[in-house]
C-alpha cells in the first residue's frame, strides 16, 4: 500500500543513486551514515514490495452439453432446458435454451408461447430467480456483432435505469468474436454477452438459401436481475466462451418414433362450439376463453391466438395458428419437438402420438414429463386446398407453407390437467372456408382531439424518433431505432414512482396490417369478443406533427386498456427503403391492467400525440467502446491504458490503480462511485469531486472549492473560491511544512514526488545540509 499511494508512477526515480553518490562525499561522516541507512531502508521496501493479485476460484466444475453442431459447457450443479434443438431448415438456424441452477429451489423460469410482430409463434420465459437463457438466430438487422454491441452499448447509456457496468471483448476456445454488455441498477445487473458463430460453410449455405451476405449467425446469451450475490453471470461468460459450432454435425434425428400412452380421457361433461372466423373447436362449459387475436387472414399472413383456462383446477392452455413456413409439414415438426425434448436434461420425452381428427385432419401430440406435471405441444395441419389457393396467389406460388395450429400448455398436472381437455379440442378442429370474414369498409371510427403536455414534461429523443413525457415519468431503452433498415425497431418502456402501471412505446415497419385502419378493425372486434370486456370506445385524430393515429380504450370490471397506433411513414423513409413497399412505418403505445380510475392512458394519449419521426436524426451509432468495471467511473478506452469519462475528461490508469488526468496530472482515487470520488494529490492531500462539480474540487485543506484550468499542469496555478485568489502550488515547500522534523522521511517524499531532477537534487541538498 505504501508503494501505491507514494509511487504514482510507479517508478523510483533512476537519478537516486547518482544524487547520493554526489551529495555523501560533502557531507559530514554521521549524517553520512543516517542517510545511507534510511535510503537502504527505502530501497528495501521498495524491492520487498510485490503486487497482490487475487485469483477466482475456479474449483467450480464445468460439464459439456451438445446439441447437434453446438456444444458448451455449463456448470456441473446446473441443468439444461432444451426449448428448441439446433436446426436449420428454410433460411432459419434457431436454438433455444435455459440454463438452471438445479441446487437452487424455485428457479424453474414459467415459460410461455406467443406470436411475434411477423405472425410466427415464439417461446419466452420468465422467472424471480437468476437463470441463463441462451438463443442462437441469424441476425439481419445489425450488419455485425460491433454494430449490435453499439445498439445495446447505446440503448443503456440512454437508459436512466442503471448504469453500464462493463463492456468488453473477448474471444471463444474455438476462436469466435465475443462481446459482453453488463448494466447495473442497485444491488442487480442485467446482461447481454453476444457471438459471431458465422463459418464459411454457414455463410454459402445461408447466402444460397436467403442471397442476403449480411446475415450472420448470432448467439446471445442473457441473464435479467441478476444478484450480486450468487450471481450467474460469470457462469455465463465461461459458457460462452466454451461454445464450439461445428456446421458438419448432424442436425436433426431422421425419422419419428411414436411413443404412445394411455391418458386419462374427458368425462362426457357439456361443451360449447367455438368458432372464430373460418377456425372452430369444443372446449369444456367450464372453460374461459380470452380471445387474445381473433382470426386474420390477409395475403401471406394467417394467425390467431386464444388463451384458455380452467379456473377451478389451475390449468392452462394456449392456441396459436399461423401459416408454417420454416417447417415444411407436420412430420418435420413433430421430429424436431421430440428432438428438443429429448435432448433436453429438463423431464423426459413421454409421449409422441399421430392421430387424425374428427374431421380428417392430421395432427401429432409431443408430451414431456417434468416431475409431476406435463409439458405439451398438440399441432394440427388445417390447411385445405381454399386456404392454400389464397395464400399460394399471394406469395407467387410457396408450395411448402402450411395452416399450423397449435394447443400448447406448460407445468400441467399429470392428474387433473387439462392436456385431455386439449386433445378432445384439438381432434374437434375444424376450417370452414366460407365462414372467413371480409373487412368491414364501413367501419367508422369518430374523429377525436387530443390536448398538448403542459409544461412539466420534457422531450426523448432516439435518432430519428422523439416524444414528450411528464417530468415524473423515466424512459428505459430496451432497444435503440437505427433507422437504417426494414428491420429497425425501438423499444421503451415508461413508468412513473406512484404507480405500478406501465406505458410501452414501440416504433418499427409493420408487416402484418396493410394500414392503420384494418389494424383497428381487427383489434376493436377481438376486443369486443372477449368475456371480460365491458365497453369498447375508439377514436381518431392527427397528432400535432400530422400523422394519422386511433385509439382503443377496453374497459373490464376491475381494469382498462389502452391500444394506440400511429402511422409515421414519410415519403422520404419509403423511398430510402425500396424494401418497404408493402410495409408502413407504425408507432404502437400500449398500457395493460390499470385502474378504472387510472389517467395513464390520457398520458399516453399526449405521448401520442407528440410522437414523431424525422429522418434528419437519423445518426450513425456511436463506435462501441470497451469498458471495464475496474476503470475509474467505468469509463470506455480510447486506446490501451488510456480512459475518457463523459465528465471527468481522458486519463491514464495504471495497474496498481494510480492514473494521470489530463487536467490534474497523478492522482490517486479512493471511495468512489461512478459519478463522484475521493482523490489524493501530491500538492492538495484530499480532493473531491462529482460529476456536477468537476473541473472543481473541494480540498478539506483549504476547507474551500478549488477550480482547476487546463494550464494547471503547466503553471501550478488554481482557484480559490474562498479567498476568491489564483493561488500556485509549491510541492516542495508542502512537503518540507509537512514532514519538518523528520528528515529521513522528509528526504524520501521528495525523492518519490513529481518534482523535477534538479529540484529534487536542490530539495535533499537543502535538507542534507540544513536539515527540517
Amino acid at each position: 500500500m505504501l508503494r501505491n499511494l507514494f509511487c504514482p508512477n510507479n517508478f523510483f526515480p533512476q537519478a537516486l543513486p547518482l544524487a547520493v553518490s554526489f551529495l555523501l562525499p560533502q557531507i559530514k561522516p554521521l549524517r553520512s551514515l543516517t542517510i545511507c541507512f534510511f535510503i537502504s531502508l527505502f530501497f528495501l521496501i521498495i524491492a520487498g514490495q510485490t503486487t497482490a493479485q487475487e485469483y477466482r476460484d475456479e474449483s467450480d466444475s464445468f460439464r459439456s452439453f451438445s446439441d447437434g453442431p453446438v456444444s458448451f459447457k455449463i456448470p456441473e450443479n446446473s441443468s439444461v432446458d432444451v426449448l428448441k434443438s439446433y436446426f436449420e431448415l428454410k433460411e432459419q438456424s434457431n436454438a433455444q435454451y435455459i440454463v438452471t441452477a438445479m441446487s437452487k429451489i424455485g428457479t424453474n423460469p414459467s415459460i410461455a408461447i406467443g406470436l411475434n410482430g411477423s405472425g410466427q409463434n415464439i417461446i419466452t420465459s420468465e422467472s424471480n430467480s437468476p437463470h441463463i437463457s441462451i438463443i442462437i438466430r441469424p441476425n439481419n438487422e445489425h450488419s455485425d456483432l460491433n454494430y449490435w454491441a453499439s445498439a445495446q452499448q447505446k440503448n443503456w447509456s440512454s437508459s436512466p435505469t442503471g448504469e453500464l457496468f462493463s463492456a468488453e471483448k473477448f474471444f471463444t476456445e474455438s476462436g469466435f468474436n465475443g462481446i459482453s454488455i453488463v448494466r447495473e441498477n442497485g444491488p442487480e445487473r442485467d446482461f447481454y454477452i453476444s457471438l459471431d458463430l458465422t463459418t464459411k460453410v454457414w455463410r454459402d449455405k445461408n447466402l444460397e438459401i436467403t442471397n442476403n451476405p449480411k446475415t450472420w449467425l448470432q448467439v446471445q446469451i442473457f441473464g435479467y436481475k441478476d444478484p450480486q450475490e450468487n450471481s450467474v453471470y460469470s457462469s455465463a461468460l465461461k459458457i460462452a466462451k466454451s461454445i464450439h459450432y461445428d456446421p458438419k454435425k448432424p442436425v436433426l434425428i431422421q425419422s419419428l418414433k411414436e411413443i404412445k400412452i394411455d391418458y386419462p380421457k374427458v368425462s362426457n361433461n357439456s361443451t360449447r362450439y367455438i368458432s372464430d372466423g373460418p377456425l372452430s373447436y369444443n372446449i369444456p362449459s367450464n372453460m374461459k376463453i380470452e380471445f387474445k387475436d381473433n382470426y386474420f387472414e390477409i395475403g401471406k399472413i394467417t394467425k390467431v391466438q386464444h388463451n384458455l383456462e380452467i379456473k377451478s383446477e389451475d390449468s392452462f392452455s394456449t392456441l396459436i395458428a399461423h401459416s408454417e413456413s420454416h417447417y415444411p409439414d407436420l412430420e418435420t415438426w413433430a421430429i424436431h419437438q421430440s428432438s428438443t425434448w429429448n435432448k433436453s436434461e429438463k423431464g423426459q420425452l413421454f409421449m409422441v402420438e399421430n392421430f387424425k381428427n374428427d374431421y380428417g385432419f392430421n395432427g401429432v401430440s409431443v408430451v414431456r414429463q417434468v416431475d409431476t406435471t406435463l409439458d405439451f405441444f398438440i399441432t394440427v395441419d388445417l390447411t385445405t386446398p381454399e386456404w392454400k389457393n389464397r395464400y399460394s396467389t399471394s406469395t407467387i406460388g410457396n408450395d411448402s407453407t402450411w395452416l399450423k395450429v397449435q394447443i400448447v400448455g406448460f407445468y400441467d398436472p399429470i392428474y387433473e390437467g387439462v392436456f385431455p381437455i386439449a386433445m378432445e379440442m384439438a381432434k374437434s378442429l375444424n376450417f370452414e372456408n366460407d365462414q372467413i370474414e371480409l373487412q368491414d369498409s364501413d367501419f367508422k371510427i369518430k374523429e377525436i382531439s387530443i390536448p398538448f403536455f403542459a409544461e412539466n414534461n420534457h422531450t426523448i429523443s432516439d435518432g430519428p424518433i422523439t416524444f414528450s413525457i411528464p417530468n415524473d415519468v423515466t424512459v428505459d431503452f430496451i432497444k435503440t431505432f437505427v433507422g437504417q433498415d426494414i428491420y429497425s425497431k425501438g423499444l421503451y418502456n415508461l413508468s412513473d414512482e406512484s404507480s405500478n402501471s406501465f406505458v410501452t412505446l414501440s416504433t418499427y415497419a409493420e408487416k402484418i396490417y396493410p394500414n392503420l385502419s384494418n389494424w383497428a378493425v381487427h383489434t376493436i372486434k377481438t376486443l369486443e369478443r372477449d368475456s371480460d370486456t365491458i365497453s369498447v370506445s375508439s377514436g381518431k385524430f392527427r397528432t400535432q406533427n400530422g400523422f394519422p393515429c386511433i385509439f382503443i380504450k377496453r374497459e373490464t370490471l376491475n381494469s382498462q386498456d389502452c391500444y394506440i397506433s400511429l402511422d409515421l411513414t414519410t415519403e422520404k423513409w419509403r423511398r430510402e427503403l425500396p424494401q418497404s413497399l408493402n410495409t408502413w412505418l407504425r408507432g404502437e403505445i400500449k398500457t395493460r391492467n390499470n385502474s378504472l380510475y387510472s389517467t395513464l392512458h390520457e398520458t399516453a394519449l399526449k405521448i401520442s400525440n407528440s410522437l414523431l419521426y424525422n429522418e434528419a436524426g437519423n445518426q450513425p451509432l456511436p463506435k462501441f467502446l470497451e469498458i471495464s468495471s475496474n476503470t475509474l467511473f467505468r469509463s470506455p478506452e480510447i486506446i490501451p491504458s488510456w480512459f475518457k469519462s463523459d465528465w471527468f475528461g481522458v486519463f491514464y490508469q495504471s495497474q496498481n490503480e494510480w492514473i494521470y488526468h489530463e487536467l490534474m496530472g497523478w492522482l490517486y482515487p479512493v471511495e468512489k462511485s461512478t459519478s463522484k470520488g475521493w482523490f489524493w494529490h501530491e500538492a492538495f492531500d484530499w480532493l473531491w469531486t462529482s460529476s456536477k462539480a468537476f473541473p472543481y474540487f473541494y480540498s478539506p485543506e483549504y476547507s474551500a472549492w478549488l477550480f482547476f484550468e487546463e494550464n494547471f499542469k503547466d503553471q501550478n496555478i488554481f482557484f480559490n473560491s474562498k479567498s476568491k485568489q489564483w493561488d500556485k502550488t509549491d510541492i516542495l515547500q508542502k512537503i518540507m511544512r509537512d514532514y519538518a522534523g523528520n528528515e529521513s522521511l522528509t528526504i524520501i517524499k521528495i525523492m518519490k514526488s513529481s518534482l523535477s531532477e534538479n529540484e529534487k537534487l536542490n530539495g535533499v541538498g537543502r535538507v542534507i545540509l540544513y536539515g527540517n
